[in-house]
């Protein structure tokens, strides 16, 4: 499913796939999560193979998602969202992250072009107030941010 992004037809294709193996259940949830855009180019036949299960499938909880709701928010006022851009930034961060007794990281980096010189690359890092944002990417960052 996240692989047609928003193409109707690999949508509906997978409909289909699923029906004729046997898996009414994932058809017609999937079927039910886009209907508006599926009416009309799933094929009849699977449309009548599914109608009676559409009204009985619920979605399964996000096993990936966070346990509460309250974890899709930053609880941190944006002036503690700090961008790192250049030593001197670097160095304020370093000290503030060497203070702190937790630390959380994250890193992302864009899926397209050359793994050593990508064009998108986040460092994310973060204690219980504040949170830096690191862009690896910028050939000057790597000599202030090689402390980090």
């Amino acid at each position: 499913e996240d692989y047609a992004n928003g193409d109707c037809q690999l949508l509906a294709l997978c409909v289909t796939q699923l029906v004729r193996s046997e898996n009414t259940s994932k058809a017609a949830l999937l079927y039910k999560r886009h209907q508006p855009e599926l009416d009309g180019i799933v094929e009849a036949s699977v449309l009548r193979q599914i109608r009676d299960v559409i009204s009985t499938v619920e979605p399964s909880p996000d096993i990936f998602g966070p346990a509460k709701s309250s974890a899709l928010s930053l609880p941190l006022l944006e002036e503690k969202v700090i961008f790192v851009e250049d030593a001197e930034s670097a160095k304020h961060a370093e000290h503030v992250l060497r203070s702190s007794p937790l630390l959380g990281i994250d890193l992302e980096w864009g899926s397209q072009g050359d793994w050593l010189q990508p064009s998108l690359a986040l460092m994310q890092l973060a204690t219980s107030d504040r949170v830096f944002l690191v862009d690896l990417s910028r050939d000057d960052m790597r000599g202030p941010v090689s402390s980090l």
